[in-house]
């Protein structure tokens, strides 16, 4: 009996998803979001109350699916790419056909430059969906991306074309402009600018974004004009004037000119923290050093997570003689750094910094650290890619990040990446237990209907959401236990015999499961509890006299097992365990009678043959003991062991190439193994 979830169709009530958790989501989507995950739920399980279970599965696993694909987006936006990644990849195993959803996930890769990935999942979009105008232009978009940040500007341009052409909003034509102006093709990228004003409207934002893409490229001079037609357009535009100042710095280092840019930045928002440390960081350059700290720590008060005002700071306190100030400044910026190649690799100026001063006051190993560092960040710069974003911009409170068409306020921007963890956060506890209980109910029909290897999964995933949900033990332990999966089953049937000490068909699968991973004291164990059981049942009486054997209690294993080879003469592994039995106590003759009788019985037993083989080299039969292991290679070619004990009687022959392939298949199968463990995680 498979043990269900209770049907609970309010086990999601009050369900509230983070803001934000789509692109451009509007104030109703979370609760249609909400409402469109109860709903499934809700089917699922009126579906199973029904004794449909084929409806029932199909609507958990779309519930779950959505679910995981909810919480990944919002892992991703919150910085917790590696979190995401494992629900990504589940969503897209129960629901394979969301091209949505890949393209989320290709976004989510790209921002943590995980670059591989997204050329994987772009081009799988393409060939599984050419038709399907938006994603197949989000597909060409990601491509062209990573193609621009591998330096590949050609092969960029010919992909944001395509986007364009397939799907012409701002996000496909913004990038295509920029990979222009990456080629130095100033007139194309003045074409596609030109077109975004005429169809998406000339706006103070659109200026924004068309500065920023000249300043960030060769193209800096035209960078002013356009934030001054935003000022046109829109004369408190958060950000404008600072990005004016930028510009201003960055084109003739007008000192003049910014600080009149970014005095009225701070008439309009007094609190902005960037446009106090620019400034801070004119009036060092110009050596008002009073004005500048106090224009410094004003910003540093406001966002104690901006790298620039701590690295302006440092650079005060070491112009002024004060160490210790300056290092401990240079620390915080360098901590605050989360990207080391933002705005131009420019940590690498604190580690530079921070290196020399440490070597003026006598610490010479940790100067010597930051000068490696140091030289490190010069290599990385000096191969920066030109997309990244310029100068102060980066991380400004006027200007946005790569991906998105919108500023954000400042306080919106400091306050954001915890807000949106403690929401998320929030999201997860909520429906943790539908969650759990889908895997579980999922499991459940899978083992009704015999497939074990499915229902092991998913009983696993239920666990990995709530360990202790009624029943799961024995679904688990159970299920991989018919499974085959011998490894996985341990821990689940551990807990439910724990708590369940009169289960004998249990302890009996456990003590299968133990022994079956060579485990033979906990065999033992197990058995010992139940000796009706073991009397009774084949299969328990000889892992307990195999586990007898293994630990040292010979005479009473090799007993049981001889009663058991009268009993049924006729079963090779009772043979094969008695050959290695006698074989353990040097006892060769009686060995390689009872291999040989086994091998008779079943002559696919390559642990017979393997085990008669190395009898034979310890009594120098080579020729036959070669014979023998070959075969054990050839019946489990997958068992590192054989190749091992092949190798050695091949060295003895004096065939050393056949060893060296033999050794060198061990050790990689050896290698494998050790690499292939590994378990998933939310």
């Amino acid at each position: 009996m498979w043990l269900s979830g209770p049907l609970n169709r309010n086990l999601l009530l009050a369900i509230c998803l983070a803001a934000g958790t789509r692109p451009n989501a509007g104030p109703q989507s979370k609760p249609d979001v909400a409402a469109i995950l109860q709903g499934h739920y809700d089917q699922a399980q009126q579906a199973q109350s029904s004794g449909k279970m084929e409806e029932a599965a199909h609507e958990y696993r779309i519930f779950v699916a959505d679910t995981l694909a909810e919480l990944a987006v919002q892992r991703a936006q919150a910085d917790q790419y590696r979190l995401a990644v494992p629900m990504f990849e589940e969503s897209l195993r129960l629901a394979p056909k969301s091209p949505g959803l890949r393209i989320e996930y290709a976004r989510a890769a790209y921002a943590n430059r995980d670059l591989a990935r997204v050329w994987t999942i772009a081009n799988d979009v393409l060939n599984d969906y050419p038709v399907t105008t938006e994603t197949t232009a989000k597909a060409h978009l990601m491509l062209g991306r990573v193609s621009l940040l591998r330096g590949h500007e050609q092969d960029a341009r010919r992909q944001f074309e395509k986007a364009v052409a397939l799907d012409p909003d701002f996000e496909d034509g913004y990038a295509l402009a920029v990979a222009c102006l990456a080629l130095e093709d100033k007139a194309g990228a003045t074409k596609v600018f030109d077109e975004m004003l005429a169809g998406l409207g000339d706006t103070a934002e659109m200026h924004m974004q068309m500065g920023r893409a000249y300043l960030n490229s060769d193209f800096q001079d035209q960078a002013a004009p356009e934030f001054q037609k935003a000022l046109v357009n829109d004369p408190q535009f958060p950000g404008a004037h600072y990005a004016l100042a930028v510009a201003y710095l960055t084109v003739d280092n007008n000192f003049d000119l910014a600080t009149s840019e970014l005095n009225l930045e701070l008439k309009r928002a007094p609190n902005d923290a960037k446009s106090h440390a620019l400034l801070g960081s004119i009036k060092f350059q110009q050596q008002q050093y009073d004005e500048s700290e106090h224009e410094l720590t004003t910003a540093t008060s406001l966002d104690g997570q901006d790298p620039d005002a701590w690295l302006y700071l440092g650079r005060l306190c070491e112009r002024t003689g004060r160490k210790s100030d300056a290092i401990e400044a240079l620390r915080k910026s360098i901590a605050q750094t989360k990207d080391p190649s933002y705005n131009r690799y420019q940590v690498r100026e604190a580690h530079y910094l921070l290196a020399r001063l440490l070597s003026e006051t006598g610490d010479k190993a940790g100067s010597k650290q930051e000068f490696q560092i140091a030289a490190s960040l010069l290599n990385q710069s000096l191969s920066r890619d030109r997309t990244e974003l310029a100068g102060h911009l980066g991380g400004a409170d006027s200007m946005q990040n790569l991906e998105n068409a919108s500023p954000v306020a400042p306080k919106e921007q400091t306050e954001r990446p915890s807000a949106a963890l403690s929401e998320v956060d929030d999201f997860q506890k909520r429906v943790t237990p539908a969650v759990a209980d889908s895997f579980n109910n999922l499991g459940a029909i899978a083992a009704g209907n015999g497939d074990y290897l499915t229902a092991a999964d998913y009983f696993q995933h239920a666990s990995e959401w709530v360990p202790t949900l009624p029943g799961l033990d024995i679904n688990w332990g159970r299920a991989a236990f018919y499974a085959g999966r011998y490894v996985d089953a341990i821990a689940p049937l551990s807990s439910y015999v724990s708590a369940h000490p009169t289960d004998k068909e249990m302890r009996g699968a456990l003590a299968i499961c133990l022994f079956m991973t060579g485990d033979f004291p906990g065999t033992l164990a197990a058995l010992n509890p139940i000796p009706d059981q073991i009397d009774a049942k084949q299969q328990l009486a000889y892992v307990y006299a195999v586990s007898l054997v293994k630990t040292g209690k010979y005479d009473e294993g090799l007993t049981r097992l001889l009663a058991l080879a009268k009993a049924e003469p006729r079963n090779a592994d009772i043979h094969t365990a008695l050959g290695e039995a006698y074989t353990g106590e040097s006892n060769f003759k009686d060995a390689a009678r009872e291999l040989q009788a086994s091998i008779a019985i079943d002559s696919k037993d390559a642990v017979a043959y393997c085990l008669l083989g190395a009898i034979q080299m310890a009594q120098a039969d080579l020729p036959q003991a070669i014979t023998n292991l070959e075969t054990a290679v050839k019946l489990d070619p997958g068992r590192a062991e054989y190749h091992r004990q092949l190798a050695l009687a091949y060295r003895k022959a004096l065939k050393h190439d056949d060893a060296d392939r033999e050794q060198a298949a061990y050790e990689a199968l050896n290698k494998e193994r050790s690499s292939s463990a590994g378990s998933k995680t939310y």
